[in-house]
């Protein structure tokens, strides 16, 4: 039997053909959007608005605003990641970020870049000669360090000795005058070790601004005189740990040609390293 269509019943049925035949996924996943960049001691805090659906997040970086040139691209799992810390060390850097989603092989747009310019990192350190003391608290160590309201790694050392019998020693680690932690060990008279030696640190995040560290030492014993040598003590800021962050690639990435490849877009996404 012979079917007969005309031209218009043909074109209605090709059509219809044709849109049974898109693949859902050649719609791209939605653009993050609310992208901000704020430096951090040592890094950049890089957070976007969270996007349903998608599998996870691209995050490149570059040194310059057309990104025509990226340093290395992350790869941020899961929908509901939606910052990423990367680490730029302790000089002073402006680095300029960009962000996409993807959700299998489609990729959404990269967001138009946001930038920040971190600070260099202080650090501090005091090597003082030997000290001795009693039964009354003393201070064997101080230093002095201007902060940029980051994290303080804060540790100190010495060693505590006594011509005499062995002496209960209270070894103190404080931050503008306020104790941060106690160490409690012995000042030996044993030839053979030439005292205790003792370590002490702590982690605090104090204000912007210049802060005092001190370590102070004194005998629990009774009141003969002990000594403290060896003495060390050290203040610097370190990376900002942030828990849901992802840690970047190991290798750089392929970048683009020309700057005039950013943004790809979703049909032939960036995706330098992966």
């Amino acid at each position: 039997m012979t079917v007969g269509l005309t031209i218009e019943q043909m074109s209605n049925l090709s059509m219809e053909r044709t849109i049974h035949a898109v693949d859902p996924l050649s719609t791209p996943p939605s653009t993050p959007g609310s992208l901000t960049v704020t430096a951090r001691n040592l890094g950049f805090l890089v957070q976007w608005s969270k996007v349903d659906g998608v599998d996870g997040y691209n995050v490149i970086v570059s040194d310059t605003a057309d990104m025509g040139n990226p340093l290395t691209q992350a790869r941020v799992a899961g929908a509901d990641t939606f910052e990423y810390f990367y680490n730029s060390g302790h000089v002073a850097v402006t680095r300029f970020f960009a962000v996409q989603t993807y959700k299998g092989n489609s990729f959404s747009e990269y967001t138009s870049p946001a930038s920040a310019t971190t600070v260099e990192s202080k650090s501090s350190s005091s090597f003082p000669g030997n000290t001795t003391f009693t039964d009354t608290e003393t201070e064997i160590a101080t230093l002095t360090l201007t902060t940029t309201g980051g994290t303080i790694y804060v540790i100190g050392q010495a060693t505590f000795s006594q011509n005499g019998a062995d002496k209960s020693v209270a070894f103190k680690l404080k931050e503008d005058g306020v104790l941060l932690r106690t160490v409690n060990l012995i000042a030996r008279n044993d030839v053979s070790t030439t005292g205790h030696q003792g370590t002490i640190f702590n982690f605090s995040t104090p204000a912007a601004g210049s802060h005092t560290y001190s370590m102070t030492a004194d005998n629990l014993s009774d009141a003969a005189t002990c000594t403290a040598s060896s003495i060390g003590l050290l203040a610097m800021e370190v990376p900002l740990l942030v828990s849901a962050a992802s840690p970047a690639p190991p290798t750089a990435p392929t970048p683009p040609k020309t700057p005039s490849d950013y943004p790809t877009g979703p049909e032939v996404p960036y995706r330098g390293g992966y």
